[in-house]
């Protein structure tokens, strides 16, 4: 959204509007945000439930489900929704230097597979550590502010 309107040069007509650029862009990163975390949360709650209603008529989970184990997935959920949220970021910085929606895609795609991978199966991944999920949600909330920093005077020109 932010690399294609800079691509495009519909930015500078935005930014002819007295609102603060840093604004703008806040406003933007904040769409951004709130759309990747409540997609993400969304399709872990639908899985979820889906899983639940398929274990109810072909039962292959041998425990049942209490509302303790409910409450701790709900906040699991939450809280990776947030730092994947956070992660959608990173790829700001790489797409930014060069203006290319295409640098945000490859990047992606390479931070989704980096992060994603699994060394023996999906117990042992980064993305099973809450620690580097946290670590690269601050990162792409960083690399964001920063981006924002650098708005007044590299992104424009």
């Amino acid at each position: 959204m932010i690399v294609g309107e800079y691509r495009n040069q519909t930015t500078s007509v935005l930014f002819t509007y007295p609102i603060k650029r840093r604004k703008l862009i806040a406003a933007k990163l904040i769409v951004i945000l709130a759309f990747t975390f409540g997609v993400i949360l969304f399709s872990d709650i639908l899985l979820g439930s889906i899983l639940v209603a398929a274990d109810r008529y072909h039962p292959f989970v041998e425990d049942s489900l209490a509302m303790k184990q409910v409450q701790s997935m709900l906040n699991a959920y939450v809280v990776s929704s947030l730092s994947a949220a956070a992660m959608a970021l990173i790829p700001l910085a790489f797409s930014m230097r060069k203006h290319s929606v295409t640098a945000t895609m490859v990047s992606s795609v390479l931070l989704v597979l980096i992060v994603c991978s699994g060394f023996d199966g999906p117990l042992v991944s980064i993305d099973a550590a809450l620690a580097i999920q946290l670590t690269l949600g601050v990162a792409g909330l960083a690399i964001a502010w920063l981006s924002m920093l650098r708005l007044e005077t590299n992104d424009v020109n």
